[in-house]
């Protein structure tokens, strides 16, 4: 039975007349009021030129709740999927984003007959599809954050294309899709298998070990990091492991290696003004960063307790390590008193004790860790614009 022929208050009417009921004001409001108050708040952005609260609006006022509800649930499960972007017609929505239009579907006498055609293309989404258009409506994904449906048509691109040299280029997307969604060891898996293509060329192998590279550094494993990026030197002309290399020495704190590198880039003529002048500001402020040695803020506690985390500036942690250490000892000596002066079992005192202590050696080691997590965290701040460069230079 075609949608149309479903409606609450519009049957037996012409369905292009616009409904009345007691239910369709109350619905109306509660999309309005998603549409002025959730909506833009939320990151997911719908891939359609109407968005799927607009297509609910406009079909509650043309076919009333039940009809306009029933087409809302079709429309959001039935076309609004990965597979959409082989079904659509594709509009350019401004800002880089990709839009699809199925505008028509909302005015379809018979919807049931464009669902299955929609149905027939979506059993087989790439039938009619050349590689270059996959490719880029794949990469229109990617640049839209849809990490997950892009790497699904890289994938199809890789199982049935005769095309090699796009083959390995889908294979360097679904590591920057990994990347994009924090899947880091899957990333890794993948450039591990790519790097064992013999036909990769040098400067697709300095691309993935770049992008290795940078992978490593997200998880702060630096040593690694430094050596994928050194790895990537050999084929590289864009100098980007290199200034990769120096945002690692930037955020290990090495700042006269981080410097030498900077400044090798420039001996060569490297034009990237930007990024080069925020590493040179970064270096600068590194220089005159005030870090915390971890060893002093743990004897610092270990003398009185928490003033190891006054040191580290972190004075709530502070108050809350004296106030449990000096607590628990305060306890632990009066049940001595008391046990004491009764001559009664000591258990109160050992139970005490071992409190007092187990929260005194926590102190120390919270004061220690306090230390690391700060200088790790003004590291990161001073890196963040760095990095942000160097993540539009990787694209």
């Amino acid at each position: 039975m075609p949608l149309s022929s479903f409606g609450d208050e519009t049957d037996g009417q012409d369905s292009a007349k616009p409904a009345s009921g007691f239910f369709r004001t109350p619905v109306l409001s509660l999309i309005h009021y998603y549409q002025q108050h959730i909506s833009p708040n939320s990151i997911q952005r719908c891939p359609f030129e109407i968005s799927c609260s607009h297509f609910a609006e406009e079909a509650v006022q043309r076919y009333g709740v039940t009809g306009g509800l029933i087409r809302t649930i079709d429309r959001y499960y039935y076309r609004e999927n990965r597979q959409a972007f082989a079904i659509y017609e594709r509009v350019d929505g401004g800002e880089g984003r990709l839009l699809l239009d199925d505008a028509a579907y909302l005015l379809d006498p018979d919807p049931s007959a464009q669902r299955f055609v929609a149905d027939e293309l979506r059993s087989d989404p790439a039938a009619e599809l050349s590689d270059a258009q996959m490719m880029s409506w794949a990469d229109q994904l990617y640049h839209q954050q849809e990490y997950a449906d892009a790497r699904m048509l890289y994938d199809r691109l890789v199982l049935f294309s005769e095309d090699q040299q796009l083959v390995r280029q889908c294979k360097v997307m679904k590591i920057r899709c990994y990347i994009g969604e924090k899947r880091y060891q899957n990333a890794v898996i993948q450039a591990s298998e790519l790097l064992g293509d013999t036909l990769l060329t040098a400067a697709e192998q300095a691309e993935v070990e770049t992008l290795v590279g940078y992978t490593y550094m997200q998880q702060r494993i630096f040593p690694l990091a430094e050596t994928h990026f050194r790895k990537a030197l050999d084929g590289d002309t864009t100098g980007v492991p290199q200034v990769g290399l120096g945002l690692v020495a930037l955020q290990s704190g090495n700042w006269r290696k981080s410097d030498s590198l900077r400044l090798e880039l420039l001996s060569v003529g490297e034009s990237q003004p930007d990024i080069m002048a925020e590493w040179g500001r970064g270096i600068e402020k590194g220089r005159d960063l005030k870090l915390r040695s971890p060893l002093l803020a743990a004897s610092f506690s270990a003398v009185i307790p928490g003033s190891g985390q006054f040191y580290c500036q972190h004075q709530f942690d502070g108050v809350q390590a004296f106030t449990f250490v000096a607590g628990f000892a305060w306890a632990t000596y009066m049940a001595y008193r008391y046990e004491s002066s009764f001559h009664k079992p000591r258990i109160g005192t050992v139970i005490g004790g071992s409190l007092t202590l187990a929260f005194y050696t926590a102190n120390i080691w919270g004061a220690k860790q306090t230390a690391i997590y700060r200088n790790m965290r003004m590291r990161d701040d001073l890196c963040r614009p760095m990095r942000e460069r160097f993540e539009e230079l990787m694209e």
